[in-house]
């Protein structure tokens, strides 16, 4: 059994660090390696100052189990890599030192080599060669057992269609559909194309307007740190709340995202991927091709392009449907809500929408204004609600400004967490319940 069949009994889920000044072949070789193999991994370019690594630390992945960090003396900062490493460690994560052979030029170096090495779970040595580097991992070192590791099928390659073929509906007439060439059919004569590997199944009356939607939002966009680094934090904390959530209970067999946009709930949370199925769609082409190209899991997501008040398949497909920023765009929201209680196996639902009558409207082209009454009144007509959480209590309108100081970090900590317990005053609301049956 090789290093990374030993890796995958215990963890199925990495990321892999490379320094952004000395980009090199090892880190990326590695993460797609990894990611053939069968894992969930995400990649970071990151820079040596402390807040560089500070926010790598902060933006790693929730069910993260692994952590690759390519180093040689003086490509990162000494103390601000140490912090970074003793953070993740303390976060329970597992941190491979992956070592390419330099001289020290300075003692300072040398001794915060020596404190890495005994802060790290493993060390491999001669990054100039994968081949040789995970050769070199003693077979006796490896890290406590994920809960996600067990029952984690491996796979290769593109998630095929023929996959879920058997599951798919005709939006447009609820249908069987089949393959003729470059075509999904269904037997009212209904032809959907498959472009770039993504079948595009939309009924004929989409409302949304792609073209300007596109213009306005461009795949890849939702992430900014450094124009919004208070919206950034906030999406992070909405992340950790959701994988909280998640880890209520076990693993789904089949989950979904519907309205998945440029980076989906399977980009962030190894956890919301279920275990036989995992669907992400939404109603633009470019966003989806981004969310796929974007995967920290190629070959265990099957992507679609779908609109949400026309779900394309059928009856009891899956346990988990995660919906997030979606009903607000939707002129008809309880039709997508009908749409997810069909498709679902009376299973979990987590909802989430921006609580406008709190903040006033973010988007103009949000078709909804939703509050907490409003929502929980929608919402409860579909589901059963368990619990409601809050995202940020909206005390403070400006909440870029906030993280640009001390002071300013602190009490967005604060409205964070004080947002969970007061969703009615909280910039998003989180439903957390079951499909009704």
């Amino acid at each position: 059994m090789d290093a990374i069949a030993r890796l995958m009994t215990r963890a199925v889920s990495a990321g892999v660090i490379e320094p952004r000044e000395r980009p090199q072949h090892f880190a990326r070789g590695l993460h797609e390696l990894l990611q053939k193999r069968g894992m969930a991994v995400y990649f970071s370019s990151v820079g040596a100052s402390h807040v560089d690594l500070a926010r790598a630390v902060r933006e790693t992945p929730p069910d993260t189990a692994v952590i690759f960090i390519q180093y040689a003396p003086a490509w990162f900062g000494v103390l601000p890599l140490i912090v970074a490493v003793l953070r993740w460690r303390l976060a329970g994560r597992w941190v491979v030192l992956c070592r390419t052979r330099a001289p020290f030029d300075r003692p300072k170096q040398r001794l915060a080599y020596e404190v890495l090495r005994r802060l790290v779970g493993v060390e491999l040595v001669g990054t100039e060669s994968l081949e040789e580097a995970l050769g070199s991992w003693p077979p006796e070192r490896l890290p406590p057992a994920h809960r996600l590791a067990a029952g984690w099928r491996a796979e290769r390659g593109p998630a095929p269609l023929a996959e879920i073929l058997d599951l798919l509906r005709c939006p447009r007439c609820r249908a069987a559909l089949a393959m003729e060439g470059p075509e999904l059919v269904c037997s009212e004569g209904h032809r959907h194309p498959v472009v770039d590997g993504i079948p595009v199944l939309l009924p004929e009356r989409v409302d949304l307007e792609l073209d300007r939607h596109a213009a306005e939002h461009p795949a890849g966009d939702a992430y900014d740190a450094a124009s919004h680094p208070g919206w950034h934090e906030l999406g992070f904390h909405k992340r950790d709340l959701v994988a909280r959530l998640l880890r209520r209970a076990p693993v789904p067999r089949a989950s979904i995202d519907v309205g998945c946009g440029d980076w989906g709930l399977h980009h962030g949370i190894a956890g919301s991927i279920g275990r036989d199925l995992a669907v992400a769609g939404d109603i633009s082409l470019d966003l989806v091709r981004h969310a796929r190209g974007a995967s920290t899991a190629p070959g265990r997501i099957h992507y679609l392009v779908f609109s949400a008040e026309a779900l394309p398949f059928r009856e009891g497909v899956f346990d988990l449907t995660y919906c997030s920023e979606v009903l607000e765009h939707l002129s008809r929201p309880e039709e997508a809500l009908a749409e997810m209680r069909r498709t679902s196996d009376a299973g979990r639902a987590i909802l989430t929408i921006p609580n406008e009558a709190v903040t006033g409207k973010l988007e103009k082209d949000h078709v909804q204004t939703f509050g907490y009454e409003a929502f929980q009144a929608l919402v409860r007509r579909y589901l059963a609600v368990r619990r409601t959480l809050g995202v940020y209590l909206f005390v403070e309108q400006d909440i870029d400004a906030l993280p640009r100081t001390l002071w300013g970090r602190l009490r967005m900590a604060l409205y964070l967490r004080a947002g969970r317990f007061f969703p009615a005053r909280s910039v998003n609301v989180i439903v957390d319940g079951r499909f009704r049956s």
